[in-house]
């Protein structure tokens, strides 16, 4: 099912130990996700360096929604404290 495979990728994604088990056997990690057998060959013949990257790729959207984050914090204080009504 593509939602497997989906949801697959996504753990991929965010989970190093997870990737990392992956990349040693693609298709056993495959087949604990529900795989059928034609999904399992395929996402075993994904690049490992696409692979990779795309976790980069996350990780890189990741820490930059974080650090937002708390600046928005900061900003709504300095507004605060220099805006008084």
């Amino acid at each position: 099912m593509q939602a497997d495979v989906e949801r697959l990728l996504a753990q991929l994604f965010v989970d190093g130990e997870l990737r990392e088990r992956f990349l040693l056997n693609p298709t056993q990690i495959a087949v604990e996700f529900g795989l059928s057998p034609a999904e399992c060959e395929a996402v075993a013949k994904m690049p490992t360096q696409d692979l990779l990257a795309a976790s980069r790729s996350y990780e890189r959207k990741r820490q930059g929604k974080q650090r937002s984050g708390r600046l928005a914090g900061l900003k709504r204080w300095t507004r605060r404290l220099f805006h008084t009504n």
